[in-house]
Parts: C-alpha cells; sequence; structure tokens
C-alpha cells in the first residue's frame, strides 16, 4: 500500500468532515499541548467521531474510499459471511471472485484479525465510513 503525503487536516477537509477554520483552531490549540495528536483533539472537542479520524487515517495510508451509498452489494455475498464478525469488526464483503475476496472496513485497526478470520481469500481492502457499514448491515439484517 502506498501511502499517501496528504496530512490528516487536508482529507478531512477534502471528504467535507471539517472546515479550515475549524482546522485552524486545532492546530492553534495542539501548538498548546504539542503532545496531544490532531484527531485525538478533534474528537474531545466533539468535531468529528473516532471512526472519522480512522477512516481519514486509512486514506493517509493510501487505502481508496469508497461510499458504499452508490454501491450495490448482493446478498449472496453477504451470506457468505456470519453477520456477527460483520458487526464486531465493522467489515462489509463487497464481492468475490475466485479466492480474491473484496471488503470494506470502516478502521484498520482490526485489520490484522480480519485477514487471520479471511485467511482462505487474497483480501482487498476498501475504507467506507463506519455509518455506511452499519447501514448496509442494517437494511439486509434488519
Amino acid at each position: 500500500m502506498r501511502k499517501l503525503k496528504v496530512k490528516l487536516g487536508e482529507i478531512l477537509i477534502q471528504r467535507g468532515s471539517l472546515n479550515s477554520e475549524q482546522l485552524e483552531e486545532i492546530l492553534i490549540f495542539q501548538q498548546e499541548f504539542p503532545s496531544k495528536l490532531i484527531g485525538e483533539i478533534l474528537v474531545e472537542k466533539g468535531y468529528l467521531q473516532k471512526e472519522d479520524i480512522d477512516t481519514a487515517l486509512a486514506i493517509q495510508e493510501g487505502y481508496p474510499y469508497l461510499s458504499l451509498s452508490r454501491y450495490k452489494i448482493e446478498p449472496k455475498i453477504l451470506r457468505k459471511f456470519p453477520l456477527e464478525l460483520m458487526v464486531k469488526f465493522k467489515f462489509v464483503p463487497l464481492d468475490l471472485i475466485g479466492d480474491i475476496l473484496t471488503i470494506t472496513v470502516s478502521s484498520l485497526s482490526h485489520k490484522s484479525v480480519i485477514l487471520k478470520e479471511l485467511k482462505h481469500y487474497k483480501v482487498r481492502i476498501f475504507i467506507s465510513a463506519c455509518k455506511e457499514i452499519r447501514k448496509v448491515l442494517e437494511n439486509y439484517y434488519g
């Protein structure tokens, strides 16, 4: 995976999660408390949720972002995996061609566990918003 050289704040602004005035305020605050990370400050101040930061960090790491609101997921692919697993690790399978499984996750924090659970597949990973993953699972499973 190719890590991007884009700053977290820039990614958040590009995604519409943050505006430039908010970022400027956070950067000034961070100068007073240099041990605090920008994402940590944004969550503490209530500007963003942890999931928003996780998504932006994954994009920064070079994982492609996929908006699930524009993506049709076939029910048969969802049925291949236990709901409990998808809910616990916040992922949705998108496609399976041969042994190549494409999934989307809301965060890379469980990446190693997910890959272990899906060890019989070659896994391609996309990033999606946590609320979109929840919505897909709620729409399908009620």
